[in-house]
């Protein structure tokens, strides 16, 4: 398998992750947090959604996506995925 296309699969993991965690804190935010805990659940947000814009924006993620559009041995699916994120990463 194409290893810069494997870095690319765990860069998207990672962000996902991060993503998904932001996402259950906002849920909890909204039905179960104490009152008090507003402060310290908007900090918790607020740096997961750094850590997601700072994945998302990486050099890393640049140079990788760089070199999947000059790499001829990505299959169908792989393009499709490729192009896909290439797209949001443009707007």
């Amino acid at each position: 398998m194409n290893t810069n296309y494997e870095k690319y699969k765990a860069l998207l993991v990672r962000l996902a992750d991060v993503q998904f965690a932001a996402t259950v804190l906002n849920w909890d935010q909204e039905t179960y947090m104490p009152p008090k805990g507003a402060q310290h659940r908007a900090q918790q947000i607020s740096t997961l959604s750094g850590m997601a814009h700072e994945l998302s924006t990486s050099a890393e993620l640049g140079e990788i996506l760089e070199g999947l559009s000059l790499d001829q041995s990505l299959g169908e699916k792989e393009k499709r995925n490729y192009k896909k994120k290439t797209l949001q990463v443009m707007i």
